[in-house]
């Protein structure tokens, strides 16, 4: 599920800049998004790693988080931490949350369980398209939550104010930007709030960019698809699933 949560993000990155580098071939040598390196706090006491962060000119401007053990306070402080680097202008959190703890069953398998792959994605049974998934009436992975946030420059640890922190809730059920909205669980729905702030900033890193050297150009909108978010959810929950349950076969 990280890496599913990552991808919906980096792609239309990746879109959006090489559309930029065919008007500013130089954006290439400017702009990089990396993931996986070493970044230090800004009263470099230690380090930590984003999942994914986008870089100009060496410094990070703006970074994407995807978390699951923490929680929500843990994840303010972490955040009110890294916004201190005043190069940064956001980050965007998904929180992906399992609403009831795993645990491997305490009963060894038998050969009747080491079944194939096909065989047990058509054997399993799920509630919804976040919901629990079942194979042979036990949960390899319970219902998930999915919170998006944007955190942006200025905020601090204990600021409520919401056009500071802006978080969602994604499931088949409803969709919250602190007033609950009531979805269908299949159709389009968008997080138009967070949509336009990611685009802000998308423009003001692009400004540092071209700015000076291409002052017409007028660049397009950021926008992630957050349809592509869940879709990529629902598929990776059932390989989480099937993963859990392949580590207790083998275990």
């Amino acid at each position: 599920m990280h890496e599913a949560a990552v991808s919906a993000v980096q792609i239309p990155l990746i879109v959006a800049i090489n559309k930029l580098s065919s008007i500013a071939p130089m954006i290439l040598h400017q702009m990089t998004l990396r993931s996986n390196q070493d970044i230090a706090y800004p009263n470099r006491k230690g380090s930590y790693i984003p999942d994914l962060a986008l870089r100009v000119n060496r410094e990070n401007v703006f970074q994407l988080e995807v978390a699951f053990a923490q929680s929500f306070e843990d994840v303010r402080s972490t955040m009110a931490n890294r916004l201190q680097d005043e190069s940064l202008l956001g980050v965007l959190v998904i929180k992906i949350h399992e609403t009831t703890k795993y645990s491997s069953p305490t009963k060894s398998p038998t050969e009747e369980d080491d079944v194939p792959k096909r065989d047990w994605f058509a054997g399993i049974q799920r509630e919804g398209r976040f919901g629990t998934v079942w194979f042979k009436e036990r949960a390899w992975l319970h219902r998930i939550e999915v919170y998006v946030a944007l955190f942006e420059r200025g905020w601090k640890d204990g600021d409520d104010d919401p056009l500071k922190v802006r978080h969602a809730t994604l499931s088949f059920t409803c969709l919250s930007y602190f007033i609950k909205h009531a979805i269908p669980e299949n159709g389009d729905f968008s997080l138009s709030d967070i949509d336009t702030r990611l685009n802000v900033i998308w423009q003001s890193v692009t400004r540092q960019c071209i700015g000076q050297t291409h002052p017409n150009v007028q660049v397009e909108e950021f926008k992630v698809n957050w349809n592509d978010l869940r879709s990529l959810l629902v598929d990776a929950m059932l390989d989480t699933a099937h993963f859990r349950y392949q580590k207790w076969i083998r275990g």
